[in-house]
């Protein structure tokens, strides 16, 4: 199946129902992640139209982790997890943050964040979230020796 609309075009190899798709690719405007346009029809490169499974199942096909994004992101997060993808050089070098995603992929990457914060270190996670959503605020976690 090929979702054709204006703004992209877009094979579907996922299987993803054509009301679901419908819905994804009126939401998805731009690329959820850099917030670029879409390269219209026809020209190949990094700024066309892809599918994503924000998180990395291609089995969990919701409206919640279906989203379309550009290609240049695609191909740099592969398989990599939201919050590790952003951390990332790519991200870095393109200024891509928390505060850039779009909703769909910020609700992922909150719900990430709290689960991960469930079986990480909670100094490292506080560095992370620093970079990840572009804070200047101190990156220290709060222990019972410097709360004080």
């Amino acid at each position: 199946m090929t979702m054709i609309l204006p703004h992209i075009h877009l094979r579907n190899p996922y299987r993803i129902p054509k009301d679901l798709a419908s819905l994804v690719v009126a939401r998805d405007r731009v690329c959820i992640y850099c917030q670029n346009d879409f390269a219209p029809i026809g020209p190949k490169g990094n700024r066309r139209a892809s599918w994503e499974h924000i998180i990395n199942d291609v089995n969990l096909i919701t409206l919640e982790n279906i989203a379309v994004c550009c290609t240049g992101c695609n191909s740099s997060k592969g398989v990599k997890n939201l919050r590790a993808w952003l951390l990332s050089p790519y991200c870095t070098m393109n200024s891509i943050n928390a505060h850039k995603l779009a909703p769909v992929a910020l609700a992922a990457l909150q719900f990430q964040i709290r689960s991960d914060s469930e079986t990480h270190n909670h100094g490292n996670l506080v560095v992370q979230e620093s970079i990840i959503f572009g804070s200047s605020q101190n990156t220290q976690a709060e222990t019972p020796e410097n709360a004080a």
